[in-house]
């Protein structure tokens, strides 16, 4: 009668966080392996520049493979870094222009209610009277016992 319920053990779980993490890790692998299989594949014709009135001619085909993949994975880099700080930026920007119209609008706004409302504090304090007096009169006040309720 008094048997123990067998109860199989908790199945332990991994963690969101870990499986969030590796897919995103996987997607990383698979953009950045992409970018480099891209450059080794890209035919890229030779830029000729000319900087001071000397001639220079670079040429990207001639690179090494190696040389390639360095240079896609730096190009990868500069551009999640520019992902990065673009909005970072912008977003300084924009609370640099909220702070700015909070002092430039909302402090003189308060200093002129902070001043008004001293300059017409005695209006504000008769009121108050006004209505505390108003509120007081018109409350229903509790009947008062009469004198024949009173028994010595």
């Amino acid at each position: 009668m008094n048997d123990a319920v067998q109860v199989p053990p908790a199945r332990r779980r991994t963690p969101t966080w870990i499986w969030v993490a590796a897919c995103l890790f996987a997607v990383a692998v698979m953009i950045v392996l992409s970018a480099v299989g891209w450059a080794l594949e890209v035919r890229i014709p030779p830029v000729h520049l000319v900087i001071d009135g000397v001639e220079r001619t670079l040429n990207l085909d001639a690179l090494a493979p190696e040389h390639k993949a360095i240079l896609a994975v730096g190009l990868l880099i500069v551009a999640v870094a520019a992902l990065i700080a673009l909005p970072v930026a912008l977003l300084a920007g924009l609370a640099g222009l909220v702070v700015a119209v909070i002092f430039v609008i909302g402090f003189p706004l308060l200093m002129m209610l902070v001043i008004l409302s001293l300059v017409l504090s005695p209006v504000l304090l008769l009121g108050a009277l006004a209505v505390w007096l108003w509120r007081r009169s018109s409350a229903v006040l509790p009947p008062r016992p009469s004198d024949a309720n009173i028994r010595p």
